[in-house]
C-alpha cells in the first residue's frame, strides 16, 4: 500500500488508508519550516494519575508500554497521552477491564451512529472486534473508522460488514440491468 499525503499549511491531521481488508491511520504533524519536527509529542506516562501501572517494558527484544484500563479516567488519560505519543498502536499492550471496554465500545457505537455523514451505519462489538454494518459509500465508511480510531487505544480488530451504497463503480451486473 502506498499513501502520501501533502500539506499547504502548519497544523495536525489524520491519514485514514482503508483497504478492502485493512485500516491504518497515522496522526500527522507538518511543522514550520517544513521538515522540522513537531513539539507537541505526549508521552504514555504522563496518563499515571489515571492509570497507576502504566510501565514501558521491553518484550522480544521490543520497547513496549503496558498498562491496565480499569475505568473511564484511565480511558481518558491514556487516549490523551498516547495523542501524540510516538508509540505505535501494535507496542500497546492494553488490558480493558470490564467498565473501561463497556465505556469504550459505548463511545465508539454513538460517535458513528451520531454523525449525520455515517448514517445508516451501525458498529457493534462482538468480543474484541469492532462489527461495522450496513450500507455506505466509501467516505461514510472512512468516517466511522476514523471515529472508532479515535475512541480506541492501540490496534482495533474491526469485521467490516458494510455494503455499498449507489450501483457498483464498475458497471457491473447492476448496470448491465439497467434501463436505458
Amino acid at each position: 500500500m502506498l499513501v502520501t499525503a501533502s500539506a499547504e499549511r502548519r497544523g495536525d491531521a489524520v491519514v485514514l488508508a482503508a483497504g478492502a481488508t485493512r485500516v491504518y491511520a497515522w496522526d500527522v504533524c507538518v511543522g514550520e519550516p517544513p521538515g522540522t519536527a513537531c513539539t507537541r509529542e505526549t508521552k504514555p506516562e504522563q496518563a499515571r494519575s489515571a492509570c497507576p501501572d502504566v510501565a514501558r517494558a521491553t518484550e522480544d527484544g521490543s520497547p513496549v508500554v503496558q498498562a491496565t484500563v480499569k475505568d473511564a479516567r484511565c480511558l481518558d488519560a491514556l487516549l490523551a497521552a498516547l495523542a501524540h505519543a510516538a508509540v505505535p498502536p501494535a507496542a500497546l499492550r492494553l488490558t480493558l477491564e470490564e467498565d473501561a471496554f463497556l465505556t469504550m465500545a459505548r463511545r465508539v457505537s454513538q460517535a458513528i451512529s451520531g454523525d449525520p455523514r455515517t448514517k445508516g451505519l451501525r458498529a457493534g462489538f462482538s468480543g474484541a472486534t469492532l462489527r461495522l454494518e450496513g450500507r455506505a459509500g466509501r467516505e461514510a465508511r472512512a468516517l466511522a473508522l476514523l471515529a472508532a480510531w479515535r475512541q480506541v487505544p492501540g490496534v482495533l480488530s474491526v469485521e467490516d460488514r458494510t455494503q455499498p451504497a449507489g450501483p457498483p463503480l464498475d458497471g457491473g451486473p447492476a448496470a448491465a440491468r439497467a434501463v436505458p
